[in-house]
């Protein structure tokens, strides 16, 4: 993997030689990478060690979540990892979100009849971030593996 270099980067790019795994490396790098500093654009001097530590767990989890989904491609079919994430991520997004959205609502109507604020325990509000981000990706491995089950019947 080439971290700051590109000239080499680009004439693997250009000549194919990259394999979908050399690909997903930095995919996966840079998911984390995203993931971690997302935080910092706002204000990086208000920005709580718990918040970090939320921050490390989910870019751990979008890590392995990738890595996940890039072996249940290579189970089921191990072609286009790349193109399959990409163009599957976006119908689970919107599914994810509707999922996230009711999920937030039943949960708040929940801790509202108790007169607890979401907000009031960032554990339990990390965890839930923690959760959706699993189920984001659980989600989207079962289309990559139906993806690769349907190329089969082809």
């Amino acid at each position: 993997m080439h971290i700051w270099e590109t000239e080499n980067l680009i004439k693997e790019l250009s000549n194919g030689s990259m394999t979908q795994w050399d690909m997903t490396q930095y995919l996966i790098a840079t998911t984390v990478l995203w993931y971690l500093t997302g935080t910092v654009y706002y204000d990086p001097t208000s920005v709580e060690i718990s918040e970090w530590i939320t921050r490390f767990v989910i870019a751990a989890v979008a890590g392995f979540g990738i890595y996940y989904c890039f072996t249940i491609n290579r189970k089921y079919g191990d072609k286009e990892f790349i193109v399959r994430f990409t163009v599957l991520s976006w119908p689970v997004s919107l599914r994810w979100l509707l999922i996230a959205v009711m999920l937030y609502l039943i949960t708040a109507t929940i801790l509202n009849r108790y007169s607890k604020s979401l907000t009031d325990n960032y554990l339990f509000d990390s965890l839930f971030q923690v959760a959706l981000e699993i189920i984001y990706f659980w989600m989207l491995s079962n289309y990559i593996r139906a993806t690769g089950n349907n190329e089969k019947k082809i």
